[in-house]
């Protein structure tokens, strides 16, 4: 067995220490085009200004400096530098009213749903090999997340002749299509995991409800009701214990603890039709270790770890965690492959079916702060 302390990692701390002065929450604000501001609504920021876009969904690949998003007017899929430079359109034919948008950075291929065409496609991130995953007559598609790890994708869908708002599910190649949660006169909008939990939320803007259930649809339970607005876009902030969504009615940004206790207003003023947000993300995952609080305390030392075997083969067996710690696993592209909340000083990873190579472990410990590790995979 091999103990190893921490050292400043290579490419995710790097990646970490240069996002750190991003901003938290990315929303549309249909009066001003995509803005930007801080988990508490302060310091906002136009991103992309409403005379070049009217969006809809809206993406993050902080990985490669851009921000993605739908175009439901011009029908057309662009993306720019994170300060709004360099726009360029991505996918200008063969749109009718794209809305939600998400990525797949490890196979570099982003997923939106289209009203219009009532369709769920995907492509390259640069725009290229358009494939359509699934197919309607009648619907309309608003929301739409994704499960890399577990080869899923999750989309709210509602109308379909007989007004039935809908949470489904697929694989990312659209096959083997579940229903998860069907309501009557529902309008389902918004839609995100919360996979540690294994749950998954979504908003209704008629029944002016946030609702979340077991990934496979089980024990569905309405967590935020009576809020007397209309919930639209939704993003969780599972570290922060916090969901996040934009309010039609309202003209509201709000949030509240997961469970949908302690709902407080996080943005009031100047909304009009807020539309999609997201949360700032470091490789693919959902504001994990980005923030000031969580790099300002980097250092060469940390808690020891206990690797073995090192190289690694089939599994990967790591020692001697802190309990209640964020750990997490890069490739060498800065890909993150794995992300857990620690709750027992023991954890096996497969990795069998990783290639073989270098890789980077980040552990953020509260209030101590991010440590990096290294392991080598290799086959026998």
């Amino acid at each position: 067995m091999l103990r190893i302390t921490a050292m400043l990692g290579f490419l995710g701390v790097l990646l970490c220490l240069t996002l750190e002065a991003q901003q938290s929450l990315y929303y549309i604000n249909t009066s001003t085009g995509i803005e930007s501001a801080a988990f508490d609504g302060t310091n906002r920021q136009v991103i992309i200004p409403a005379d070049l876009v009217k969006a809809q969904g809206v993406s993050l690949d902080l990985e490669n400096g851009k921000i993605y998003w739908t175009d439901w007017v011009a029908d057309k899929i662009q993306r720019a530098n994170l300060d709004g430079s360099a726009i360029e359109d991505l996918i200008n034919t063969g749109l009718q009213l794209p809305e939600g948008i998400a990525l797949d950075l490890v196979h570099q291929k982003m997923y939106w749903v289209d009203s219009g065409s009532k369709k769920i496609q995907r492509a390259n991130l640069n725009g290229a090999e358009v494939e359509d995953l699934v197919s309607y007559e009648q619907v309309n598609l608003d929301g739409i997340v994704l499960d890399i790890a577990k080869n899923k994708m999750y989309w709210t869908e509602w109308g379909d002749g007989a007004a039935i708002g809908k949470v489904k599910r697929a694989k990312l190649d659209g096959t083997d299509i579940q229903t998860l949660f069907a309501i009557q006169d529902g309008v389902l909008k918004g839609i995100d995991l919360d996979l540690e939990e294994g749950k998954v939320y979504w908003t209704d803007c008629t029944f002016s409800t946030i609702t979340r259930a077991n990934l496979d649809g089980s024990q569905v339970e309405v967590v935020v009701d009576n809020i007397w607005g209309t919930p639209n876009g939704l993003a969780i902030d599972k570290e922060g214990g916090k969901m996040y969504w934009t309010d039609l009615a309202l003209r509201k940004i709000q949030r509240a603890n997961l469970d949908g206790s302690a709902i407080e207003d996080v943005i009031i003023n100047d909304l009009d039709t807020p539309q999609g947000l997201t949360l700032i993300s470091c490789g693919q995952q959902k504001r994990v270790d980005c923030l000031p609080t969580a790099t300002a305390n980097l250092s060469a030392t940390g808690p020891e770890l206990i690797l073995y075997p090192n190289p690694a083969h089939q599994t990967l067996s790591i020692e001697q965690l802190p309990v209640l710690s964020f750990l997490r696993i890069y490739d060498t592209q800065g890909r993150l492959l794995l992300q857990k909340k620690v709750s027992q000083a023991q954890l096996k990873v497969a990795v069998g079916h990783w290639p073989n190579g270098i890789y980077q472990i980040q552990l953020t410990v509260p209030e101590e702060g991010m440590f990096s590790y290294r392991f080598q995979k290799t086959t026998r």
